[in-house]
C-alpha cells in the first residue's frame, strides 16, 4: 500500500462506523461494484491486439455470460419473463386484438 493508503482505509472506517445498517450496505453495494466495474476495463498496459488482449477478452466476456445468466435465473424465480414480454392473459383490456381503443391524445 501507498504510504498514504492506511490513513485513506483509517478515513473510510470512521466514516462507515457512523452509518447505519442500510446507509452500510449502499457504501459496500457501491464498492462492489467498482471492484466488478475495473475488471472489465482495458488495463493501461495491454495492447488492444495479441494474444492477452484475447485471453482479457475472452474472460470479460465470460464474466458478462454469467452475470446475464444469474440475472436471468433471478428474474424467472420472481415469475418474470427476462425478456420483458407479458403474457397476452395479462394485457389490458385495450390492448387485446381487435380492441377499439386508440393511442392518439
Amino acid at each position: 500500500m501507498r504510504p498514504d493508503a492506511m490513513t485513506q482505509v483509517d478515513d473510510v472506517l470512521e466514516t462507515l462506523a457512523t452509518l447505519n445498517d442500510e446507509q452500510r450496505s449502499l457504501v459496500l453495494d457501491f464498492a462492489r461494484m467498482l471492484r466488478a466495474r475495473s475488471g472489465t476495463m482495458v488495463p493501461d498496459d495491454l495492447s488492444p491486439a495479441g494474444k492477452q488482449y484475447l485471453d482479457w477478452q475472452a474472460a470479460v466476456d465470460a464474466r458478462a455470460s454469467r452475470a446475464l445468466t444469474e440475472f436471468r435465473r433471478r428474474v424467472e424465480a420472481e415469475g418474470l419473463s427476462p425478456d420483458g414480454e407479458l403474457d397476452r392473459a395479462e394485457w389490458p383490456e385495450d390492448m387485446a386484438p381487435g380492441s377499439k381503443s386508440s393511442v392518439s391524445t
